[in-house]
């Protein structure tokens, strides 16, 4: 056991402590001691194992210009054939004369006639479309719909998605909504799987079943809506103008042989004008903008996909073109520009192929991409220069010539363009770029 120091200090007989010996038995040279002090534990952090950076992408070279890592990319093949549209059906007049039912003639002739032949002459059937609901010859070109049963056809509402995004269109019972109908009716079949029915104290649709009309009964019981200040709300005649505002643009948009009864109403001069001042002339009065809770595609976790398709699968054109109409169509915050897209919303693939293979090989650089598009741009609008370039790329490089790709899967490579290289490039810098990547002209 280790003797303590107070143990060690010699003592005199009397038992207090010698001065003189503790002092001879300390040297001048030795620090004081300092009298230990208790400290709070020291709380030490958990060592954390950083993971290591991610390894920068080197890319390559090809022909001397950096590029990035190759991407391979599947160019489609055939295109999908148009789907079957249900032919409407054809409505006939019983018969070209006007006297359907043999009025001017006599009796004397029926006699006769049935003297010589011996059988009573079949008169015609009288027509039974005199409703004023017959919706009467449909176009092929819509389609027809049976909501109400297989003997009741009536023109698809749709209009081959020509409806502008203000207004919802309801496959359910092919209606079409606008204003705080729209509003309402795309919350509810959200979260239903009924269709929307609207309130019968909704005059607009009370008159109108379908929203669009579908006959000139309808059209003018809209009309009588949409001017009669006194009789209904004025959300009723917002949404009446909204609506014959959508069968209007509609019927301007395609040919004479493709209206409907409906459609040659609404266009006839002086029945109906889109302009909001002639039919409301409050200045209070704005129309509603709908807040429309449309369905949209989902990835594979379920979650609401609003990114376009990586680049791997950008040559996809039917889900490229699917992302471009639900997200970047004409009149939407940020749309597309390049791709062709008609009044109908139908999309030119040959455009989605030509958008598809400016995104794979635009550069990286925001600062770059604008001039690099605009040139490429350029480059495919001239015709024969690709072909020129490259048989000039032949005579100056004789011991490599280009050698295009033949697919079906390609490789391609997204060039390096540094930003202060955006004010010097030129035309001549997009093709080298596409002789890289050794794109056929065809």
């Amino acid at each position: 056991m280790v003797p303590s120091p107070i143990e060690s200090v010699p003592t005199t007989a009397s038992g207090t402590s010698d001065l003189r010996a503790q002092t001879t038995l300390m040297r001048i040279d030795d620090p004081p001691r300092p009298t230990p002090r208790l400290r709070a534990p020291v709380l030490t952090e958990p060592v954390r194992h950083l993971a290591p950076p991610p390894a920068r992408n080197e890319g390559t070279l090809i022909n001397g210009r950096p590029y990035e890592a190759a991407i391979e990319v599947t160019p489609p093949g055939p295109l999908v054939p148009n789907p079957d549209i249900p032919i409407p059906l054809q409505v006939e007049c019983a018969s070209e004369s006007d006297d359907l039912y043999n009025l001017d003639e006599s009796d004397e002739d029926e006699d006769e006639e049935e003297d010589e032949d011996g059988d009573d002459e079949a008169r015609p059937t009288p027509s039974t479309t005199t409703s004023p609901h017959f919706d009467g010859y449909i176009p092929e070109f819509w389609g027809v719909r049976y909501t109400e049963g297989p003997d009741r056809p009536e023109r698809n509402n749709s209009f081959q998605f020509m409806l502008s995004s203000h207004a919802y269109y309801s496959e359910r019972s092919n209606s079409v909504f606008t204003g705080q109908s729209a509003s309402d009716a795309s919350l509810y079949e959200r979260d239903y799987t009924g269709a929307y029915r609207p309130s019968l104290n909704n005059q607009v649709y009370a008159r109108a079943p379908r929203g669009v009309p579908r006959d000139p009964f309808e059209v003018n019981r809209l009309l009588t809506t949409l001017n009669d200040r006194s009789r209904f709300t004025t959300r009723e005649r917002i949404e009446a103008f909204l609506l014959l505002t959508e069968l209007y643009d509609v019927s301007r948009r395609v040919l004479p042989t493709l209206r409907d009864r409906a459609m040659e109403r609404i266009i006839e001069p002086g029945v109906f004008e889109p302009n909001r001042g002639r039919y409301f002339n409050e200045a209070s009065t704005t129309l509603p903008r709908p807040m429309i809770r449309r369905a949209q595609p989902l990835d594979a976790q379920g979650r609401h996909n609003t990114q376009p398709p990586p680049l791997k699968e950008v040559f996809d054109l039917d889900a490229h073109g699917l992302h471009v109409l639900l997200h970047a169509r004409p009149g939407s915050v940020s749309s597309v520009s390049g791709i062709l897209i008609d009044y109908a919303f139908c999309v030119n693939r040959r455009s989605v192929f030509r958008y598809a293979l400016t995104r794979i090989l635009t550069p990286t650089g925001r600062n770059v991409q604008t001039t690099f598009r605009r040139l490429l741009a350029c480059l495919l609008v001239l015709p024969g220069r690709y072909r020129q370039a490259i048989e000039e790329h032949n005579r100056t490089h004789p011991t490599r010539p280009f050698e295009a790709q033949i697919g079906p899967t390609f490789i391609l490579h997204r060039p390096r363009i540094e930003a202060n290289r955006a004010a010097n490039l030129g035309l001549q810098d997009v093709v080298d770029i596409l002789i890289d990547n050794c794109i056929p002209t065809e």
